[in-house]
């Protein structure tokens, strides 16, 4: 029953993280049209990215500084939509 919980809430930060990432996005930089873009393909990209990477990045000499492992996730996932924000801002 744990292992369908972790599943489902996956999912579901699959598909509702991104939204909220390209609507606050939108309301930002209103001049740029991000799902166009193809902005929130990305950040689902980068969704899945973090979750893969959280293991091998969220080390023992990282905890100390950064306890909690949600408040890590969200760092590394702001950081890539920050990268793609930019990204798309400067280079379109």
């Amino acid at each position: 029953m744990k292992r369908l919980k972790q599943i489902l809430l996956f999912f579901i930060g699959l598909a509702v993280i991104p939204m909220i990432a390209v609507f606050i996005t939108n309301l930002l930089f209103q001049s740029i049209n991000f799902i166009e873009h193809s902005l929130w393909e990305f950040l689902v990209f980068d969704y899945a990215l973090v979750y893969l990477l959280y293991p091998a990045l969220y080390r023992k000499n990282l905890q100390k500084y950064i306890p909690n492992k949600y408040v890590f996730c969200a760092i590394l996932f702001s950081v890539f939509w920050f990268i793609e924000v930019f990204l798309i801002c400067f280079y379109d």
